[in-house]
């Protein structure tokens, strides 16, 4: 379990790592947003969304159960 977690959360940081970058050169919006919360965790510094979360910039669409975003 802890391996399938590490792998997913690897994955999604290189996808963060490479959206991060398309934001910085694009004058896309990102926006982040669930059906059930989206909220900011102070102690990780970063924005946190649950229950069929949704990443958009641009074209890129990214979906999942839970997604944390941290620029």
């Amino acid at each position: 379990m802890k391996t399938f977690f590490f792998l997913i959360s690897f994955i999604l940081s290189s996808t963060f790592l490479h959206a991060q970058n398309r934001v910085l050169s694009s004058s896309s919006k990102v926006i982040l947003e669930s059906d059930n919360d989206v909220y900011y965790d102070e102690k990780l510094l970063r924005l946190v969304a649950s229950g069929n979360a949704r990443l958009e910039n641009g074209s890129l669409l990214l979906t999942a159960d839970r997604i944390e975003f941290d620029q």
